[in-house]
């Protein structure tokens, strides 16, 4: 009589495969969340480029801390994702080489001497405790991403309710002043009450009796503190991780990060992208822009879609075929709003300044002062066309493609010569008491 097979041998579950937190799942989230973040800095520039250049004083600081809690929070997010991705990879990697070389390493086989080979076996060991390194390293590194994201939000949005609450102040009771220092001090009555209570209780919260009402108002305080200082929503990753490594080492890890992270922002978001670090061999070209360059970004038909103009002057074209040479002076509020008050004190204001509701707000404007201010400004940026100075026709405008706003001239070319001309317009110039060189004008070579 047949008797039925005996069923296969159960496999047994390698002790490198989780059973409890599915590794491919983790790996799916964190590829996703990576992608995600490499989106967003180039996304992040163009709204500060966009915003920052139509700011002065309070409100244009506020923008670049704004930049700087969102741009510093993705770099470190991104660089924590991607080491994730690399310490996952090399774990898979691992288990797939003990799969392939059940042996581990053969020893007997290496060719080397036997300090050497004795230095390797301590230091490397066997494929099994280097793996379990790796998974508990991957873990760590992944939830501590997460963490992250939710503390950056947790701070963005706290600057968020700081700016909110001083423009409010500001522009309630102060016309609209000291907005930046009224940010600084409603943020740190945010931030400066979880901190004492936190040194409170740890000098005197032994010492208060049971019942107390020292004990009990410390404990209100600890509460509002769990809450406002995001503890409630990223508390479990990080006192996991301070109760359970060494605080030397956490230390020592997130001051080289935080160090490592500020210089790459600088190197990366303002040296390299105002041109103030380069490498190259142009030994006999000028560092900077002289009388005898030109630069792509005068012409509008030479600039590319994305760029940095805020403070620069343009013309339409680099040869001009057409009756009229079209002048656009940007108004840069940071340097222009000083240089109008200096030179032309008493000169009325036409617009405000900060986040408004025109609407509701904008009062009748008249020619007379709609003309002062222009000829102020055509003082302060004057012009000169081959050389002789003179007066353009200046009216308001917005460019349609940067959305920036200044003046706008349509300047006959008839009585131009043939060939190579050159618009000249005066820089700003710094305010009185600067010590720094007066900044040269900028020269606009052009053919017709």
């Amino acid at each position: 009589m047949a008797t039925d097979p005996p069923p296969p041998p159960a496999q047994e579950s390698s002790a490198h495969e989780p059973a409890v937190r599915p590794w491919e799942l983790e790996l799916l989230i964190s590829l996703s969340v990576t992608f995600a973040l490499l989106q967003l800095p180039g996304k992040v520039d163009a709204v500060f480029m966009g915003m920052e250049p139509r700011l002065d004083g309070g409100m244009r600081m506020l923008s670049i801390i704004g930049y700087q809690a969102v741009k510093l929070p993705l770099y470190l997010m991104i660089a924590a994702f991607l080491l994730h991705l690399s310490v996952r990879a090399y774990w898979v990697g691992l288990i797939g080489m003990e799969a392939v070389f059940p042996r581990g390493i053969r020893w007997d086989e290496l060719k080397y001497g036997p300090l050497t080979k004795e230095v390797q076996r301590e230091r490397v060991g066997s494929l099994q405790p280097m793996i379990d390194r790796a998974d508990r390293l991957g873990s760590i590194i992944f939830s501590t991403s997460f963490a992250m994201v939710v503390t950056s939000l947790y701070a963005l949005v706290m600057a968020m309710v700081a700016g909110a609450v001083a423009f409010a102040i500001s522009n309630l009771f102060l016309g609209g002043r000291h907005q930046f220092t009224l940010f600084n001090v409603v943020l740190f009555s945010l931030i400066v009450p979880a901190m004492l209570v936190a040194m409170l209780d740890r000098h005197f919260g032994g010492r208060l009796p049971e019942g107390s009402r020292a004990r009990r108002w410390l404990r209100r305080g600890a509460v509002l503190g769990f809450y406002t200082s995001g503890t409630a929503a990223t508390g479990a990753v990080w006192l996991i991780l301070f109760s359970n490594i060494r605080r030397r080492t956490i230390s020592t890890v997130l001051t080289a990060v935080l160090v490592g992270l500020f210089g790459f922002f600088i190197v990366n978001d303002i040296l390299l992208r105002k041109g103030a670090i380069t490498t190259d061999s142009y030994a006999y070209l000028p560092e900077t822009a002289t009388s005898r360059s030109m630069l792509h970004s005068t012409y509008e038909n030479l600039r590319p879609a994305a760029g940095d103009y805020e403070y620069t002057p343009s013309i339409h074209a680099d040869v001009v075929s057409g009756p009229y040479l079209k002048l656009f002076i940007p108004y840069p509020p940071v340097r222009l709003n000083a240089a109008l008050r200096e030179r032309c004190p008493g000169l009325p204001v036409l617009g405000g300044g900060g986040l408004r509701m025109p609407m509701l707000g904008a009062r009748d404007i008249t020619d007379g002062e709609q003309e002062r201010v222009l000829a102020c400004w055509a003082q302060v940026q004057p012009v000169k066309l081959n050389g002789k100075p003179f007066r353009p026709a200046f009216r308001f405008y917005t460019h349609p493609r940067t959305g920036l706003r200044g003046v706008i001239a349509y300047i006959p070319t008839a009585g131009m010569p043939a060939g190579e001309n050159v618009l000249e317009v005066a820089a700003i110039q710094r305010t009185a008491g600067s010590t720094r060189p007066p900044r040269p004008p900028y020269v606009i070579p052009f053919w017709r």
